[in-house]
């Protein structure tokens, strides 16, 4: 019963133009009935009145029942195409809106006035938390802003009509969190000027994140090969001037003993094989302190710097007994405890080293000055060898490899000694002696932070 009710409903809808036509001929039929009934034929009877003798009345009755009911049904034919075609635009529509819906990346569809006219369900998560975004302009809702975005690629879409893309950061360039790619398609009208712009946005915040990742692993492990490839190089310096030493004090040794012997410089020589075999040993040690010093496992400690400053200075004097070296300390204290590492010690070699290697005066001179100042302690290595260039002040503390050009001399290197001095937050660099006469001699000042200062 229920099926046929449906399917009646239905029929009646489906042709309701030509029902209508069919009540408005009845109605007519009923009208023209009354009026002959009542005022043209009185007292004639009903048939008569519905079909009324008269070959005139009855040709208009039928005329006009023929009239209206031929014209009902052209329109009622134009009603159903309209209604298929609105049927069929409605699904359309929404097989577009789902098809939109379907895609996981934001779709919005822009006026040429950057007016958001239509989104799908993604920009509506991603961005409409205060409401609908139609209607509102894209940099507003996107960006936050209040003008269009400077790098924004649909404005570039609609004044050159081709494709166009960003990545601009998300949810404003102000306070980013993450980073969207936006691409700008354009949409044409029957002129073929774009129209509208289609943007296709896509989240792209975690292969920023990877990327970024990706380059700092490669940068670490490029750093690492640098510093594996570095230390090699300092083995094969260091040690080669070590064996150097020894081989040197050998030959004293052999030479005393063919000829008379000299027990003092048999003792010497002994001595110095001794104190290069325990800076051989040292510079393992040390190598692999700076492993740790690299991954900031090798923490300051408050160790007594004056003590190791004079210890390095008696080791230079005993490994350069042919030369003429004066060195003369100036400190305010006779005992220093600053926050450093053990590496300090390895700092003090390589810079007196350093003095003595580049220089060809027959009288070495090496002054040190220990001062407090206002934000530590400052050391001043003052020499008078052959100084360094203005444009190769910064240069010697960037160095990869102790194979470059004027670099020599035992010790860490000065780019390992500016790594050092970069564990305890100090500083260190370079200057002329004589100002403005790199040739007269270098100062080296370094600078302690006062993280922990003990004088005594």
């Amino acid at each position: 019963m229920m099926l046929n009710k449906s399917k009646i409903k239905a029929f009646l809808k489906r042709f309701n133009i030509i029902i209508t036509g069919f009540i408005f001929s009845f109605i007519y039929w009923m009208l023209d009935f009354l009026y002959h009934y009542l005022y043209v034929d009185i007292g004639s009877n009903f048939f008569n009145c519905i079909f009324p003798r008269d070959i005139h009345d009855l040709f208009m009755r039928v005329f006009i029942t023929i009239c209206v009911i031929s014209c009902s049904i052209p329109i009622q034919y134009l009603n159903l195409k309209k209604r298929k075609l609105n049927t069929e635009l409605k699904n359309s529509s929404i097989f577009l809106q789902n098809l939109f819906d379907a895609i996981q990346d934001g779709i919005s569809v822009l006026d040429r006035d950057l007016t958001i006219i239509k989104v799908n369900s993604w920009m509506d998560r991603m961005y409409g938390a205060d409401g609908s975004i139609i209607g509102k302009k894209c940099y507003d809702v996107y960006q936050q802003r209040t003008s269009p975005c400077p790098w924004c690629p649909c404005l570039k879409t609609i004044e050159t009509g081709k494709l166009h893309d960003s990545i601009v950061p998300y949810p404003s360039q102000e306070k980013p969190t993450g980073w969207i790619e936006l691409t700008a398609f354009p949409l044409y009208d029957e002129l073929k000027k774009v129209s509208n712009v289609l943007e296709y946005v896509k989240d792209i915040s975690k292969q920023m994140e990877y990327q970024t990742e990706l380059q700092k692993s490669e940068v670490k492990y490029r750093e690492a090969f640098n510093r594996a490839d570095l230390y090699k190089d300092l083995f094969a310096h260091d040690i080669s001037n070590l064996l150097q030493g020894i081989l040197l004090s050998s030959e004293i040794i052999l030479s005393q003993l063919n000829e008379k012997s000299n027990s003092i410089q048999i003792f010497d020589a002994l001595r110095i094989i001794k104190d290069q075999v325990q800076r051989g040993s040292k510079l393992t040690k040390n190598v692999r302190k700076l492993s740790l010093l690299e991954n900031h496992n090798l923490m300051p400690e408050p160790i007594e710097i004056i003590g190791l400053l004079r210890k390095s200075v008696a080791l230079l004097n005993k490994t350069y007994q042919d030369k003429k070296i004066d060195i003369q300390i100036e400190s305010f204290t006779e005992e220093l405890f600053v926050n450093v590492n053990e590496l300090i010690e390895d700092i003090f070699d390589n810079l007196l080293i350093n003095a003595v290697n580049y220089n060809k005066n027959d009288n070495i001179e090496i002054q040190i000055k220990i001062s407090k100042i206002e934000t530590g302690v400052k050391i001043e290595f003052i020499d008078n060898g052959m100084g360094i260039e203005d444009m190769r002040k910064k240069e010697i503390f960037q160095r990869t490899s102790v194979n470059s050009k004027n670099t020599s001399g035992m010790g860490l290197g000065l780019s390992l000694v500016k790594k050092i001095v970069d564990s305890f937050n100090g500083d260190i660099w370079v200057e002329n002696k004589i100002k403005n006469d790199y040739s007269k001699g270098s100062k080296f000042v370094l600078l302690i932070p006062e993280v922990q200062l003990l004088i005594h």
